[in-house]
């Protein structure tokens, strides 16, 4: 009676095994990775209003590498625009097989800097292949009737003490 319940217990144990070895893997999407990208300008109208913040971009690629689609997440109404069309002229690799579209996020960081940070230093600065800090000087300040003392005050100040659009 062992014998026979081992040996069912066998059969039974084989038959699983070999219906799980038969049975296609799932194949899950892997991330598409940039290939080409391009950075958006700090829109005037933004810096001028010394609006900063993060914009996120969700784009879907097709299998060729080409974004199909893309939506805003979230971002400042001032910055959205030039991010997503943006976002629009990346592309990605090119998938081994057609799995359907891949989705991908991106992420523009929009900061202005203070006018002690040099030229060189407002280079765009990558996170990771999708995120990128975009950094700009704030607008010059204008004073016609101004001392020359004043107008260092002013450019001294830039930016700060404006809240960071989230």
């Amino acid at each position: 009676m062992l014998r026979s319940l081992s040996i069912c217990l066998g059969v039974v144990l084989w038959a699983i095994s070999a219906a799980v070895a038969q049975s296609p893997t799932p194949r899950l999407r892997l991330k598409p990775q940039p290939v080409s990208t391009k950075l958006p300008t700090y829109p005037p109208i933004a810096r001028a209003a010394c609006v900063q913040g993060t914009v996120a971009v969700l784009v879907e690629v097709d299998w060729k590498g080409k974004v199909t689609s893309t939506d805003v997440l979230y971002g400042h109404a001032l910055l959205t625009r030039i991010a997503e069309t943006t976002a629009r002229d990346w592309t990605f690799d090119v998938s081994e097989e057609d799995l359907g579209p891949r989705r991908e996020v991106i992420r523009f960081l929009f900061e202005i800097a203070p006018f002690e940070v040099s030229e060189k230093e407002l280079k765009p600065i990558w996170k990771t292949p999708t995120d990128v800090q975009i950094r700009v000087h704030p607008p010059e300040p204008i004073c016609d009737d101004c001392s020359e003392k004043r107008r260092k005050e002013l450019r001294r100040g830039g930016c700060s003490g404006q809240p960071v659009a989230k």
